[in-house]
């Protein structure tokens, strides 16, 4: 009996070492195993910028919805500029005319709105501008880059500026807060964050213009200006400068105060064409502009006013 209990106990002992060897191995080789060899590093994406980067043209390419190409010549987008800008506000000013009556005339053209209509750019805009905007601040806050944060602030105001005037009070300072339910802002809220937000972006451009005017920020990411930094403080001023006619009658001294602020700026406004805030085509980033798809291309649904 005694030899028994021996030789259970010698048992016990040896599984229990052969359990810590293999627990040792495996643990050795636990990042290795869990590793994808063929998936880009957080330290390589650093690097080539594309942990911001590919995030900064995601929100340029959605502030006015383009229409991605796939390799094929197929693409997608279109219809989502359609409902936001085509039929949401190019109709209503006279621009377009609609050639369709959608939903047996259950559309915006007569005022008998559908749901998915209604909120689709409430939802596009939180999902593609402030979504990869609040990657970019907390990769860039990390990095201790606000130059970076700076030209993601300035797209994110364009964007969120239209969806305010659409909307009215929207989820804006405490948006990324981490809140399970975010709250919504007042309308004048929402405007007094967005010219602090082009106060410090341009303020944070400008130092740095002013110690290398020829420094650029996200050079190969920025399809708009090619990261020329006199460029984006000229077009946030101008920015700042329309936000301020925004709101002329609600609070008209914060108007005034706004707009001179904005054009008596070393670097100014923008004054000539060159100056233009326009998306160009590159290798790597192709387009169609959707009103030839919902106008005489595919869709065929409106013509010009």
């Amino acid at each position: 009996m005694i030899n028994k209990i021996y030789s259970y106990k010698k048992l016990l002992l040896l599984c229990a070492g052969i359990f810590l060897l293999a627990t040792t191995g495996c643990t050795d080789k636990f990042d290795e195993w869990n590793t994808n060899p063929h998936q880009a590093t957080e330290e390589m994406m650093n690097r080539d910028d594309l942990a911001v980067g590919a995030f900064f043209v995601q929100m340029q390419r959605n502030v006015f919805v383009l229409e991605n190409l796939a390799s094929d010549g197929t693409g997608i987008g279109a219809d989502t500029y359609q409902v936001i800008d085509n039929l949401a506000g190019a109709s209503f000013a006279g621009y377009t005319g609609a050639t369709n009556i959608w939903f047996s005339n259950s559309n915006f053209m007569t005022y008998n709105m559908t749901v998915d209509w209604r909120d689709r750019a409430f939802g596009h805009m939180y999902l593609y501008v402030m979504s990869p905007w609040n990657e970019i601040i907390k990769k860039t806050t990390e990095q201790e880059r606000p130059q970076v944060a700076a030209l993601a602030d300035i797209v994110k105001v364009l964007a969120m500026s239209r969806i305010t005037d659409m909307y009215g009070p929207i989820p804006y300072t405490k948006f990324g807060s981490g809140d399970f339910a975010v709250p919504y802002d007042s309308q004048e809220a929402v405007y007094d964050a967005f010219f602090k937000e082009l106060d410090n972006a341009v303020s944070v451009l400008y130092d740095m213009y002013q110690k290398d005017a020829s420094a650029k920020v996200l050079e190969k990411y920025d399809y708009i200006y090619k990261g020329n930094t006199e460029s984006w403080i000229r077009f946030a001023n101008t920015l700042k400068l329309r936000l301020a006619m925004r709101i002329v009658y609600a609070n008209p001294g914060k108007a005034q105060q706004m707009a001179e602020a904005a054009v008596s700026h070393p670097v100014g406004v923008m004054t000539k064409a060159a100056d233009a805030a326009r998306l160009q085509r590159t290798d790597d980033f192709s387009y169609r502009h959707p009103l030839f798809v919902i106008g005489a291309g595919e869709f065929d649904d409106a013509r010009m006013g």
